[in-house]
């Protein structure tokens, strides 16, 4: 019994790191995407018909953020992942 709960034990505290890190990862993007959102309504209100060489590297630096945060969205693992086999001479529930 000690030994199922150490288990328990050791894979919650994984678990909630695991969680902890995937937070911290989607707060990064909301921020990011905010941050965007700003500097696009920036380039909007003050930009003319024509682009001049600030506005151009403004844009360039919009496009770039705006991959970084797809390509941050991207990696994150939406997967479920597959249940845990079952402890030698423990039986599943409902068998």
């Amino acid at each position: 019994m000690k030994k199922i709960m150490a288990s328990i034990a050791s894979n919650l505290s994984t678990t909630q790191a695991n969680l902890a890190a995937a937070q911290a990862s989607l707060a990064n993007i909301v921020a990011g995407v905010a941050a965007l959102d700003t500097l696009i309504q920036s380039f909007e209100s003050g930009s003319t018909s024509e682009l001049n060489p600030t506005d151009q590297a403004a844009l360039n630096s919009i496009v770039a953020q705006s991959a970084a945060l797809a390509a941050q969205a991207a990696s994150i693992n939406t997967a479920a992942p597959a249940p845990p086999a079952s402890p030698s001479g423990v039986k599943p529930s409902g068998s």
